[in-house]
């Protein structure tokens, strides 16, 4: 077959290829062996997966767990009531209501901190709920923490002046603080709305209490001022001390008038408004304190506190992030970016921060939040996407790849030389590979350009886009685009997740009509390349991928199966062989055009130094009539 073939106007359809290729008896032993092997190491698989639906069946299911918790709580037996409501919640970690009644049962069984914990997390969503302040509400009173505990409850009846639990915790609240005169007027007014005997008896109580007869523990301070003849300043405190947060914050705006650089009164002012649910005036008080000192901590922390339960979360994420300019590493600011970061979707970037915060202070709630983050991640052992590893692991998302590679032709086809340069850099949770490759192949020299983005899609998915171009090759495509989309078949059922799925398409331009060899020319005709492919994931960091590359302008196909296997997070070994009509490595048309093929493969990748890596592979292609090819490659990864 040579050049002289194609006739004038002959089209890339228009080409005879030979007919009839049928695999020889090696390349049918190489498919026997691919069918043997896979079962031996999906086994282990199923049988673990049979062992798993089995252990699954026997656990009860979320519906169960709930209604246990609930009737557990009932029967007042509130320990196995908190631990059916976190085996629901590790199964359903979305659901408030269950986690309200998580905290009300760790409330009941006095187990404040955690209580704490979880009502805090329910409000930063919901920070309006009278019923999650409430809850709050009992858990301070339970932690001797009265006056929070009196501002919440101060709080609930402004929204809900007939609210009696909260004017009956507001009454205690203040009575256990020791302001019993305080406490006096609201237990009367609760005891006319409910008669209670209870109540009545604890005005009886406090009227009973001796005023001056009786020794005090510390002498009397002396008697206050009238108001208007005390500071505004001063005013104001004993106000905010007082719980008459209204007047307090009179006297606060009264103070500022006079001196606008009062930072610390600013502050105390912003907080009442929070208290009092003014989240506006209380934004724009912590924001005249940025506008005089941009570094504030605490007005930068509370700015990205109450943009995010307003909901205005690229508010709070530039609050959050400001914060943490000032104070990197700011617990408090990493959580909160954390929380803003999940809700965005922004998964992976949230992942980060939440595992910070849980080094520092390990606990449970920001454990199930990176528990579930993990389990919506792909888990692909060659996906170049997520948080980028603290130290160089396969795959490496930060390097420099410089590379060799020769091979040797049959048929009076030059030797083929190789040379590449690759870089890496992880950009968020996705990575930019941009390459420029040295091929000398039939006797000419192209150098494509190539670039990739690998990043995350959907749930358990990830995809590659890549676009390369050549200046007047010789061979190679003048540009190439394509895609490839990986999906674990999780998303279908939780037995499949061992099943990874692909599907690629690249579109190949050539724009010039070229004699390449003397076995073959180049017309003037794009073609596409379809790559399907199945992955299976086996024991021991060992995967089985199946991939087909076929190209419908000419029929041609190939089956690849190659074996992989990661012992370590920096050496890996592979072994792969195909069969068909076609080359595995597409660049020029000799590598699609329909001829019996067979192609043998192996290759590492290992380590040499903590950030040189050495990556070692070797090819035997027998292309039928076309050639026969031999040769290998190495290149040095430079890492960080």
């Amino acid at each position: 077959m040579t050049a002289g073939r194609f006739g004038k106007g002959e089209t890339l359809q228009d080409r005879k290829f030979p007919q009839g290729i049928r695999p020889d008896p090696l390349s049918a032993g190489l498919l026997l062996l691919c069918c043997l092997v896979a079962p031996a190491f999906s086994a282990p698989v199923e049988s673990a997966a049979k062992s798993d639906a089995t252990s699954a069946s026997k656990k009860p299911s979320a519906q169960n767990l709930l209604a246990q918790a609930q009737a557990f709580e009932n029967q007042k037996q509130y320990a196995l009531a908190v631990q059916a409501y976190r085996s629901y919640l590790d199964l359903r970690p979305k659901d408030e209501k269950a986690r309200a009644g998580l905290a009300r049962a760790l409330t009941l069984q006095g187990h404040f901190e955690d209580a704490q914990k979880q009502y805090e997390h329910l409000l930063t969503r919901s920070l309006e709920d009278t019923s999650l302040q409430m809850g709050l509400a009992r858990v301070r009173v339970g932690q001797k923490k009265f006056s929070e505990a009196q501002a919440l409850f101060e709080r609930i009846l402004s929204k809900t002046p007939g609210n009696l639990e909260a004017k009956r915790g507001l009454a205690d609240a203040l009575y256990e603080n020791g302001r019993h005169a305080l406490a006096l007027p609201h237990y009367e007014a609760l005891y006319l709305a409910t008669k209670s005997p209870e109540v009545a008896e604890q005005i009886r109580k406090i009227q009973a209490e001796p005023n001056d007869s009786s020794p005090a523990p510390a002498p009397s301070p002396p008697p206050a001022p009238p108001p208007s003849s005390q500071q505004p300043l001063e005013r104001a405190r004993a106000m905010e001390t007082a719980g008459q947060h209204n007047a307090a914050i009179s006297a606060y705006q009264e103070h500022l008038l006079a001196h606008p650089e009062d930072n610390d009164a600013r502050s105390a002012l912003a907080r009442l408004l929070i208290l009092r649910g003014q989240y506006s005036q209380a934004i724009s008080a912590y924001r005249e304190i940025l506008s005089r000192h941009p570094s504030d901590l605490n007005a930068l922390l509370m700015l990205g506190k109450v943009s995010a339960s307003q909901w205005k979360m690229s508010d709070g994420r530039r609050y959050y992030e400001a914060a943490l300019r000032v104070s990197p590493g700011n617990l408090e600011a990493e959580r909160g970016l954390a929380d803003i970061l999940y809700w965005h979707g922004e998964f992976n970037e949230a992942l980060r921060y939440y595992e910070d915060v849980f080094r520092a202070t390990p606990d449970r709630m920001v454990e199930q939040r990176i528990q579930q983050i993990k389990a919506e991640q792909v888990v692909s052992p060659e996906a170049k996407i997520g948080v980028a590893s603290a130290t160089p692991t396969l795959p490496f998302r930060s390097y420099v790849k410089m590379g060799y590679g020769q091979s040797d032709y049959t048929q009076k086809v030059p030797d083929e030389r190789d040379g590449l340069l690759e870089v890496a850099a992880p950009v968020g949770g996705y990575t930019v590979v941009a390459k420029m490759e040295y091929l000398k192949r039939f006797g000419l020299d192209d150098v494509p350009l190539t670039t990739e983005l690998h990043g995350p899609l959907w749930r358990k998915a990830w995809g590659i886009v890549s676009g390369s171009f050549a200046i007047n090759p010789g061979f190679v495509p003048n540009f190439r685009i394509g895609t490839q989309i990986f999906q674990n078949l999780s998303v279908l059922h939780q037995s499949l997740s061992f099943l990874e799925a692909s599907f690629g398409y690249e579109r190949l331009a050539y724009t010039y009509r070229a004699d390449t060899s003397p076995t073959l020319s180049i017309p003037a005709q794009d073609v596409s390349l379809l790559t399907p492919s199945l992955i299976v994931y086996l024991p021991s960091n060992v995967w089985l991928t199946e991939k087909l590359y076929y190209i419908p302008e000419t029929g041609s196909t190939t089956l690849s199966s190659k074996l992989t296997w990661r012992p370590t997070e920096r050496l890996q070994l592979f072994a792969s062989g195909g069969f068909g009509t076609s080359g595995e490595r597409i660049y020029a048309f000799q590598d699609f055009t329909r001829a019996k093929t067979r192609t043998i493969q192996g290759g590492a990748i290992f380590p040499i130094t903590d950030q040189i890596s050495g990556e070692l592979s070797g090819a035997y292609e027998d292309r039928g009539f076309l050639y026969v090819r031999r040769g290998g490659t190495f290149n040095l990864i430079w890492h960080w």
